[in-house]
């Protein structure tokens, strides 16, 4: 299987080696995959960890699994909050000053499109 980003090839894997019973490939669009996520974070009770948009500024994998990895991200004017009916609410931009944060977690998604800046830093 071959899947190319912009003429080139992006991967070229032979799904026979996966040792799965999806061993085919699966390619969602970027809303799909953010609703997916979105919801079963929502499920897990992590409303309070929504803030979007944002933007990520620098992505620092660790070389170690227990490193994990840290994001620095900075919220945009218009970021959205979640409230307890799970309804979105847009911060004013008046009111908005965009603060910069790390987080860290044991692993990063990139559902940010061909071009992310979360794949560049995993060298895909």
């Amino acid at each position: 299987e071959r899947l190319f980003v912009d003429g080139a090839v992006a991967v070229d894997w032979d799904f026979d080696k996966c040792d799965s019973p999806y061993a085919y490939p699966l390619i969602l669009e970027q809303s799909e995959t953010e609703r997916i996520l979105f919801t079963r974070l929502l499920e897990l009770g992590g409303k309070d960890c929504i803030k979007r948009p944002v933007e990520v500024k620098k992505i620092h994998i660790g070389r170690l699994p227990d490193e994990g990895v840290s994001v620095m991200v900075e919220a945009l004017p218009g970021t959205k909050e979640v409230d307890d009916d799970q309804v979105e609410t847009h911060v004013p931009p008046e009111e908005f000053v965009p603060p910069s944060k790390t987080i860290r977690g044991r692993y990063i998604v990139g559902c940010d499109g061909a071009r992310s800046i979360v794949r560049k830093a995993c060298g895909i």
